[in-house]
Protein backbone atom coordinates (compact mmCIF):
# COMPACT_ATOMS: atom_id res chain seq x y z
CA UNK A 1 0.00 0.00 0.00
CA UNK A 2 1.73 3.31 -0.89
CA UNK A 3 0.97 5.77 2.06
CA UNK A 4 -1.57 8.64 1.96
CA UNK A 5 -0.14 12.19 1.36
CA UNK A 6 -0.69 14.66 4.22
CA UNK A 7 -3.58 16.66 1.45
CA UNK A 8 -5.19 13.66 0.97
CA UNK A 9 -5.60 12.11 4.45
CA UNK A 10 -6.72 15.63 5.41
CA UNK A 11 -9.94 15.71 2.42
CA UNK A 12 -10.74 11.96 2.98
CA UNK A 13 -11.16 12.38 7.08
CA UNK A 14 -13.38 16.02 6.55
CA UNK A 15 -15.29 13.43 4.13
CA UNK A 16 -15.55 10.46 6.19
CA UNK A 17 -16.95 12.97 9.03
CA UNK A 18 -19.26 14.57 6.62
CA UNK A 19 -19.79 12.83 3.22
CA UNK A 20 -21.99 15.40 2.21
CA UNK A 21 -19.50 18.14 1.79
CA UNK A 22 -19.01 19.50 -2.13
CA UNK A 23 -16.06 20.33 -3.43
CA UNK A 24 -16.29 24.03 -2.68
CA UNK A 25 -17.58 23.81 0.90
CA UNK A 26 -14.52 21.75 1.21
CA UNK A 27 -11.97 23.50 0.02
CA UNK A 28 -13.54 26.84 2.35
CA UNK A 29 -12.89 24.78 5.06
CA UNK A 30 -9.76 23.92 4.64
CA UNK A 31 -8.71 27.14 2.84
CA UNK A 32 -7.23 26.01 -0.65
CA UNK A 33 -8.87 26.59 -4.19
CA UNK A 34 -11.47 24.73 -5.61
CA UNK A 35 -8.96 23.14 -8.63
CA UNK A 36 -6.66 21.84 -5.56
CA UNK A 37 -9.71 20.00 -4.09
CA UNK A 38 -10.92 18.71 -7.65
CA UNK A 39 -7.16 17.67 -8.85
CA UNK A 40 -6.70 15.67 -5.22
CA UNK A 41 -10.41 14.41 -6.32
CA UNK A 42 -9.66 13.07 -8.95
CA UNK A 43 -6.14 11.41 -7.93
CA UNK A 44 -8.23 9.48 -5.69
CA UNK A 45 -10.86 8.24 -7.62
CA UNK A 46 -8.28 6.89 -9.79
CA UNK A 47 -5.87 5.55 -7.36
CA UNK A 48 -7.71 4.69 -4.17
CA UNK A 49 -11.10 4.13 -5.74
CA UNK A 50 -12.90 7.18 -3.92
CA UNK A 51 -16.40 7.56 -4.35
CA UNK A 52 -19.25 8.84 -2.25
CA UNK A 53 -21.48 6.16 -2.60
CA UNK A 54 -25.76 6.25 -1.37
CA UNK A 55 -26.74 3.60 1.56
CA UNK A 56 -30.32 3.47 0.17
CA UNK A 57 -33.68 2.70 1.38
CA UNK A 58 -34.40 0.10 -0.98
CA UNK A 59 -37.88 -0.85 0.37
CA UNK A 60 -38.62 2.71 -0.37
CA UNK A 61 -37.89 1.28 -3.89
CA UNK A 62 -39.99 -1.86 -3.44
CA UNK A 63 -36.96 -4.22 -2.87
CA UNK A 64 -36.58 -6.41 0.39
CA UNK A 65 -32.78 -6.62 1.67
CA UNK A 66 -33.19 -10.63 3.38
CA UNK A 67 -29.61 -11.12 5.48
CA UNK A 68 -28.68 -13.84 7.42
CA UNK A 69 -26.66 -16.99 7.70
CA UNK A 70 -26.42 -21.20 7.83
CA UNK A 71 -24.30 -23.25 10.36
CA UNK A 72 -23.00 -26.57 9.75
CA UNK A 73 -20.90 -28.34 12.02
CA UNK A 74 -18.02 -28.81 9.49
CA UNK A 75 -17.80 -27.94 5.75
CA UNK A 76 -19.79 -30.91 3.88
CA UNK A 77 -21.66 -31.57 -0.33
CA UNK A 78 -24.99 -30.19 1.81
CA UNK A 79 -23.05 -27.27 2.47
CA UNK A 80 -21.42 -26.79 -0.74
CA UNK A 81 -24.98 -27.67 -2.27
CA UNK A 82 -26.30 -24.35 -0.11
CA UNK A 83 -23.33 -21.90 -1.47
CA UNK A 84 -24.13 -23.03 -5.04
CA UNK A 85 -27.61 -22.06 -4.58
CA UNK A 86 -26.60 -19.17 -3.18
CA UNK A 87 -24.45 -18.00 -5.89
CA UNK A 88 -26.13 -18.81 -8.67
CA UNK A 89 -29.37 -16.79 -7.27
CA UNK A 90 -29.71 -13.74 -9.38
CA UNK A 91 -30.88 -12.13 -6.34
CA UNK A 92 -28.10 -13.01 -4.09
CA UNK A 93 -25.69 -9.62 -3.64
CA UNK A 94 -23.29 -11.64 -1.68
CA UNK A 95 -22.06 -14.82 -0.04
CA UNK A 96 -19.25 -15.29 2.85
CA UNK A 97 -17.98 -18.37 4.04
CA UNK A 98 -16.10 -18.63 6.88
CA UNK A 99 -11.92 -19.39 6.82
CA UNK A 100 -12.44 -20.07 10.72
CA UNK A 101 -14.89 -19.08 13.49
CA UNK A 102 -15.60 -18.39 16.95
CA UNK A 103 -18.06 -20.71 17.50
CA UNK A 104 -15.54 -23.56 15.54
CA UNK A 105 -18.20 -24.40 13.02
CA UNK A 106 -19.16 -23.14 9.21
CA UNK A 107 -20.70 -20.26 8.44
CA UNK A 108 -22.43 -18.73 5.07
CA UNK A 109 -23.31 -15.41 5.53
CA UNK A 110 -25.99 -14.29 2.27
CA UNK A 111 -27.36 -10.64 1.32
CA UNK A 112 -30.33 -10.94 -1.15
CA UNK A 113 -32.37 -8.04 -2.94
CA UNK A 114 -35.54 -9.15 -3.85
CA UNK A 115 -37.92 -6.78 -6.03
CA UNK A 116 -41.27 -7.80 -5.24
CA UNK A 117 -43.42 -9.05 -2.73
CA UNK A 118 -43.60 -12.70 -4.34
CA UNK A 119 -40.14 -13.11 -4.66
CA UNK A 120 -39.32 -12.52 -1.22
CA UNK A 121 -41.95 -14.98 0.27
CA UNK A 122 -40.67 -17.51 -2.42
CA UNK A 123 -36.74 -16.76 -1.56
CA UNK A 124 -37.64 -17.33 2.31
CA UNK A 125 -39.37 -20.31 1.35
CA UNK A 126 -36.64 -21.73 -0.03
CA UNK A 127 -34.50 -20.77 2.71
CA UNK A 128 -36.97 -22.97 5.24
CA UNK A 129 -36.29 -26.13 2.37
CA UNK A 130 -32.53 -26.02 3.55
CA UNK A 131 -33.28 -26.37 7.28
CA UNK A 132 -35.23 -29.83 6.52
CA UNK A 133 -33.90 -32.76 5.23
CA UNK A 134 -31.31 -33.70 3.39
CA UNK A 135 -29.97 -30.06 4.49
CA UNK A 136 -30.75 -29.84 8.24
CA UNK A 137 -29.18 -26.45 7.97
CA UNK A 138 -29.49 -24.42 11.23
CA UNK A 139 -30.71 -21.24 8.79
CA UNK A 140 -31.11 -17.63 10.49
CA UNK A 141 -32.57 -14.78 8.22
CA UNK A 142 -34.78 -11.83 8.58
CA UNK A 143 -35.75 -8.46 6.37
CA UNK A 144 -33.08 -5.77 7.14
CA UNK A 145 -34.88 -2.97 8.79
CA UNK A 146 -31.83 -0.43 9.02
CA UNK A 147 -28.90 -0.71 7.02
CA UNK A 148 -25.65 1.72 7.37
CA UNK A 149 -21.73 2.16 6.16
CA UNK A 150 -19.27 3.78 8.02
CA UNK A 151 -15.75 4.48 7.96
CA UNK A 152 -13.26 5.89 10.52
CA UNK A 153 -10.15 7.38 8.87
CA UNK A 154 -9.37 8.83 12.50
CA UNK A 155 -7.40 5.78 13.41
CA UNK A 156 -5.12 6.12 10.03
CA UNK A 157 -2.30 8.49 9.80
CA UNK A 158 -1.92 7.89 6.27
CA UNK A 159 0.21 4.37 6.38
CA UNK A 160 -0.36 2.97 9.90
CA UNK A 161 -4.44 2.13 11.04
CA UNK A 162 -4.15 2.71 15.21
CA UNK A 163 -6.70 0.21 16.25
CA UNK A 164 -6.15 -2.40 19.07
CA UNK A 165 -9.20 -3.99 18.56
CA UNK A 166 -8.57 -6.20 21.80
CA UNK A 167 -8.39 -3.50 24.29
CA UNK A 168 -10.30 -0.29 22.74
CA UNK A 169 -13.21 -2.15 21.20
CA UNK A 170 -13.84 -4.12 24.22
CA UNK A 171 -13.38 -1.41 26.83
CA UNK A 172 -15.40 0.89 24.59
CA UNK A 173 -18.23 -1.76 24.56
CA UNK A 174 -17.93 -2.33 28.72
CA UNK A 175 -18.14 1.56 29.38
CA UNK A 176 -21.41 1.58 26.62
CA UNK A 177 -23.06 -1.74 28.70
CA UNK A 178 -23.89 0.14 31.84
CA UNK A 179 -26.18 2.46 29.94
CA UNK A 180 -27.09 -0.10 27.23
CA UNK A 181 -30.78 0.99 27.48
CA UNK A 182 -30.61 4.86 25.99
CA UNK A 183 -28.33 3.88 23.01
CA UNK A 184 -30.21 4.19 20.13
CA UNK A 185 -31.60 0.76 19.07
CA UNK A 186 -30.87 1.56 15.17
CA UNK A 187 -28.22 3.12 12.69
CA UNK A 188 -28.29 4.22 9.17
CA UNK A 189 -30.83 3.95 6.64
CA UNK A 190 -34.27 2.92 8.20
CA UNK A 191 -36.10 0.96 4.94
CA UNK A 192 -39.59 1.26 4.56
CA UNK A 193 -41.89 -1.44 4.22
CA UNK A 194 -44.02 -1.87 1.62
CA UNK A 195 -43.02 0.61 -0.76
CA UNK A 196 -43.35 1.05 -4.39
CA UNK A 197 -40.74 2.42 -6.67
CA UNK A 198 -40.86 2.89 -10.80
CA UNK A 199 -38.76 2.11 -13.14
CA UNK A 200 -37.21 5.74 -13.25
CA UNK A 201 -37.49 5.86 -9.75
CA UNK A 202 -35.58 2.29 -9.68
CA UNK A 203 -32.57 3.84 -11.84
CA UNK A 204 -32.07 7.26 -9.77
CA UNK A 205 -31.71 4.37 -7.02
CA UNK A 206 -29.12 3.16 -8.97
CA UNK A 207 -27.17 6.13 -9.89
CA UNK A 208 -27.49 7.19 -6.23
CA UNK A 209 -25.87 3.96 -5.00
CA UNK A 210 -22.85 4.30 -7.13
CA UNK A 211 -22.71 8.18 -6.47
CA UNK A 212 -24.61 10.27 -4.43
CA UNK A 213 -23.59 13.26 -6.72
CA UNK A 214 -24.70 11.94 -9.81
CA UNK A 215 -26.29 14.49 -12.17
CA UNK A 216 -29.46 14.60 -14.48
CA UNK A 217 -27.12 14.20 -17.56
CA UNK A 218 -26.06 10.90 -16.31
CA UNK A 219 -29.02 9.69 -15.49
CA UNK A 220 -30.33 10.62 -18.94
CA UNK A 221 -27.48 8.48 -20.61
CA UNK A 222 -28.35 5.54 -18.41
CA UNK A 223 -32.13 5.19 -18.86
CA UNK A 224 -31.24 5.78 -22.60
CA UNK A 225 -28.80 2.75 -22.40
CA UNK A 226 -31.15 0.43 -20.58
CA UNK A 227 -34.00 1.20 -23.17
CA UNK A 228 -36.50 3.03 -20.99
CA UNK A 229 -39.64 3.61 -23.08
CA UNK A 230 -39.66 7.00 -22.12
CA UNK A 231 -37.41 9.92 -20.69
CA UNK A 232 -38.42 12.82 -18.93
CA UNK A 233 -36.80 16.37 -19.74
CA UNK A 234 -33.85 17.29 -18.00
CA UNK A 235 -35.51 19.70 -15.45
CA UNK A 236 -37.62 17.12 -14.46
CA UNK A 237 -34.72 14.93 -13.75
CA UNK A 238 -33.31 17.17 -11.99
CA UNK A 239 -36.24 17.78 -9.62
CA UNK A 240 -36.42 13.96 -9.26
CA UNK A 241 -33.16 13.45 -8.29
CA UNK A 242 -33.04 16.04 -5.57
CA UNK A 243 -36.09 14.73 -4.11
CA UNK A 244 -34.97 10.89 -4.16
CA UNK A 245 -31.48 12.17 -2.89
CA UNK A 246 -33.42 13.50 0.35
CA UNK A 247 -35.80 10.50 0.56
CA UNK A 248 -33.42 7.29 -0.07
CA UNK A 249 -30.19 8.02 0.14
CA UNK A 250 -27.16 8.61 3.24
CA UNK A 251 -23.96 9.65 1.65
CA UNK A 252 -20.91 7.84 2.98
CA UNK A 253 -17.37 7.69 2.10
CA UNK A 254 -15.87 4.47 -0.03
CA UNK A 255 -12.41 3.71 -0.34
CA UNK A 256 -9.75 1.04 -1.45
CA UNK A 257 -6.47 0.42 -0.99
CA UNK A 258 -5.69 2.01 2.84
CA UNK A 259 -4.13 -1.39 4.53
CA UNK A 260 -7.70 -3.14 5.55
CA UNK A 261 -6.75 -6.56 4.63
CA UNK A 262 -8.68 -8.89 7.04
CA UNK A 263 -12.31 -9.32 7.02
CA UNK A 264 -14.29 -10.06 10.19
CA UNK A 265 -17.89 -10.82 10.72
CA UNK A 266 -19.57 -10.48 13.80
CA UNK A 267 -23.37 -12.15 13.49
CA UNK A 268 -25.70 -11.81 16.29
CA UNK A 269 -28.72 -12.99 17.18
CA UNK A 270 -31.10 -12.03 20.05
CA UNK A 271 -34.24 -13.45 20.29
CA UNK A 272 -35.43 -12.20 23.31
CA UNK A 273 -36.85 -8.78 23.87
CA UNK A 274 -33.61 -7.97 25.55
CA UNK A 275 -31.35 -6.09 22.48
CA UNK A 276 -28.39 -4.63 24.86
CA UNK A 277 -25.95 -6.41 22.26
CA UNK A 278 -27.14 -5.49 19.04
CA UNK A 279 -27.74 -1.83 20.79
CA UNK A 280 -23.68 -2.08 21.48
CA UNK A 281 -22.89 -3.03 18.27
CA UNK A 282 -25.02 -1.02 16.63
CA UNK A 283 -23.38 2.14 19.15
CA UNK A 284 -19.95 1.23 18.78
CA UNK A 285 -19.96 0.60 14.57
CA UNK A 286 -18.74 4.05 13.47
CA UNK A 287 -16.20 3.96 16.16
CA UNK A 288 -14.58 0.45 13.18
CA UNK A 289 -12.20 1.87 10.49
CA UNK A 290 -14.58 -0.12 7.91
CA UNK A 291 -17.69 -1.75 8.75
CA UNK A 292 -21.29 -2.67 6.83
CA UNK A 293 -24.28 -3.04 9.20
CA UNK A 294 -27.29 -4.58 8.37
CA UNK A 295 -30.05 -4.94 11.12
CA UNK A 296 -33.26 -6.39 11.56
CA UNK A 297 -35.77 -6.39 14.69
CA UNK A 298 -33.52 -9.56 16.47
CA UNK A 299 -30.47 -9.97 13.71
CA UNK A 300 -27.63 -7.59 13.71
CA UNK A 301 -24.58 -8.05 11.15
CA UNK A 302 -21.42 -6.02 11.23
CA UNK A 303 -19.14 -6.78 8.42
CA UNK A 304 -15.87 -4.69 8.82
CA UNK A 305 -12.61 -4.69 6.95
CA UNK A 306 -9.52 -4.36 9.62
CA UNK A 307 -6.25 -3.96 9.45
CA UNK A 308 -4.03 -6.85 9.46
CA UNK A 309 -2.65 -6.37 12.45
CA UNK A 310 -6.10 -6.17 14.57
CA UNK A 311 -6.58 -9.74 16.79
CA UNK A 312 -9.87 -10.83 15.42
CA UNK A 313 -9.82 -13.50 18.27
CA UNK A 314 -9.83 -10.76 21.37
CA UNK A 315 -12.56 -9.09 19.35
CA UNK A 316 -14.87 -12.35 19.54
CA UNK A 317 -13.47 -13.80 23.23
CA UNK A 318 -14.79 -9.45 24.36
CA UNK A 319 -18.22 -10.21 22.32
CA UNK A 320 -18.93 -13.42 24.32
CA UNK A 321 -17.84 -12.18 27.86
CA UNK A 322 -20.17 -8.93 26.98
CA UNK A 323 -23.47 -11.14 25.16
CA UNK A 324 -26.19 -12.65 27.79
CA UNK A 325 -26.68 -15.85 27.66
CA UNK A 326 -29.73 -15.75 25.23
CA UNK A 327 -27.68 -14.09 22.41
CA UNK A 328 -26.21 -16.31 19.93
CA UNK A 329 -22.87 -14.50 18.77
CA UNK A 330 -20.15 -15.57 16.27
CA UNK A 331 -17.26 -13.50 14.63
CA UNK A 332 -15.71 -14.98 11.39
CA UNK A 333 -12.83 -14.31 9.32
CA UNK A 334 -13.35 -14.82 5.42
CA UNK A 335 -12.39 -14.17 2.26
CA UNK A 336 -11.50 -10.06 1.97
CA UNK A 337 -12.10 -9.66 -1.99
CA UNK A 338 -15.28 -10.28 -2.43
CA UNK A 339 -17.84 -7.45 -3.09
CA UNK A 340 -21.59 -6.85 -3.22
CA UNK A 341 -23.60 -6.38 -6.03
CA UNK A 342 -25.09 -3.45 -6.72
CA UNK A 343 -28.43 -2.59 -8.10
CA UNK A 344 -26.63 -1.84 -12.06
CA UNK A 345 -25.71 -5.41 -11.59
CA UNK A 346 -28.81 -6.62 -10.73
CA UNK A 347 -30.99 -5.13 -13.04
CA UNK A 348 -31.63 -8.04 -15.54
CA UNK A 349 -32.90 -9.68 -12.61
CA UNK A 350 -35.09 -7.36 -12.07
CA UNK A 351 -36.96 -6.78 -15.17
Amino acid sequence: MQPLKLAELRVLSRLALNPSLRQAALAEELGVTRSAINQLWRRLESERGFKIRGTLDYGRIGMHLVFGWARASEASDLVDGFIRWLSTNPHVSIVLESTMSSTLDTRIYFEALLPSEKQYSWFCSQLDRFRKRPYSLPVVHEKATHIANHMNLGLFDGQTWHFDVGFQFETSLGAAKGYADVLPATVGKAQTQDGYGTLEEIIIAWSLEQNYYATSVLLAQRMKRIGAAKISSGRTLRRKLLQLRAEIALPYLSLEDVGLTQRVVICLHEPSSDSTMSRLLLAQASTLPKVHVVSGSNVTVLDMMLPQSADWFSLSTSLSNLASRTADICTFITEPSKSRKDLESMLSSFK
